[in-house]
C-alpha cells in the first residue's frame, strides 16, 4: 500500500543527449509509495512505484517533451509551450494544459491514455486522435489498433491519493485494479464478474481488510495462497 509522497525519494540522474542537445534527468520511482514532484516548468505529476520519468531541462519554451516507463498522472501548467510525452515506442501524447493518466509500461502491450480535464492529442504512427474529458484511449503495441471509449476518469486516477474511489465499475474491473495495486494475481469467477459495485478504500488497507468487507457486502468466498486470491 502506498501513500503520496511529498517528493520523489527515489534516484535522479543527469540525463540523456538527444539530436536537438537537450539535456534530460531522470526521475526513478523507486520507494514503494507514490511520488509526488514538481517539473521546472510548475507540472505537478505523481508516479507509481516502479515508474521511471525523463523530463528534457532546458529544452527551450517552445516544448517541454517528458518520457515515461510506467504509470503518471500528469497536471500540466498552461500558458508554457507544447507539453509532450513521449512512450517506448513511436507513441507520443500532446498537451497545452490539462490533467490526464497515462499508463505505458515497456513490457506490456498497451498504453493507456485516460483525459480528466481539457484536451490532449494521441499520436501513434499516422495516426492522430484527440480525447475529450472522460474519455480513455487504450493502444495496442502489437496490432497498432486504438480504442476510445467514454468512462469516469476519477477511477482511473485515483491511485494517486490516500482514498482509492470507484464508483458504478464491473467486479472484475475492480479486480484488474486490485492486482495493479497491491501486485497479485486474482482468479474470480465469472458469475460475479459483471456485478457493478462502488465504494472506496484507503491506500494503507491490506488486502484482507478489503475483501473482507466487500465479502460481508457481496456474501462471495475467498481464498489466499501467497500472492494468488481465488474469489467464488
Amino acid at each position: 500500500a502506498a501513500v503520496v509522497a511529498v517528493a520523489v525519494t527515489a534516484a535522479w540522474f543527469a540525463g540523456v543527449g538527444t539530436p536537438g542537445d537537450e539535456l534530460f534527468r531522470t526521475y526513478l520511482n523507486e520507494s514503494g509509495e507514490i511520488a509526488a514532484l514538481r517539473l521546472e516548468d510548475g507540472t505537478q505529476v505523481w508516479m507509481q512505484d516502479g515508474t521511471e520519468l525523463q523530463y528534457a531541462v532546458g529544452a527551450g519554451s517552445e516544448e517541454r517533451i517528458v518520457r515515461i516507463d510506467g504509470e503518471a498522472y500528469f497536471d500540466v501548467v498552461k500558458g508554457r509551450g507544447t507539453f509532450r510525452v513521449d512512450m517506448n515506442d513511436d507513441t507520443s501524447i500532446e498537451v497545452l494544459g490539462t490533467k490526464f493518466n497515462v499508463a505505458a509500461f515497456a513490457e506490456k502491450n498497451s498504453v493507456i491514455a485516460t483525459l480528466e480535464e481539457g484536451a490532449i492529442k494521441f499520436i501513434g504512427g499516422d495516426r492522430e486522435i484527440l480525447l475529450e474529458p472522460d474519455q480513455q484511449l487504450v493502444y495496442d503495441r502489437a496490432t497498432l489498433k486504438c480504442q476510445v471509449s467514454d468512462v469516469d476518469a476519477s477511477i482511473y486516477t485515483a491511485w494517486k491519493e490516500p482514498v482509492y474511489k470507484y464508483m458504478s465499475i464491473t467486479m472484475a474491473e475492480l479486480c484488474h485494479e486490485l492486482e495493479r495495486l497491491y501486485g497479485l494475481d486474482i482468479c474470480l469467477n465469472p458469475n460475479i464478474g459483471n456485478i457493478r459495485v462502488s465504494g472506496s478504500f484507503k491506500r494503507k488497507d491490506d488486502i484482507e481488510t478489503i475483501l473482507g468487507v466487500m465479502e460481508k457486502r457481496m456474501q462471495f468466498q475467498w481464498t489466499r495462497n501467497g500472492d494468488h486470491i481465488q474469489i467464488e
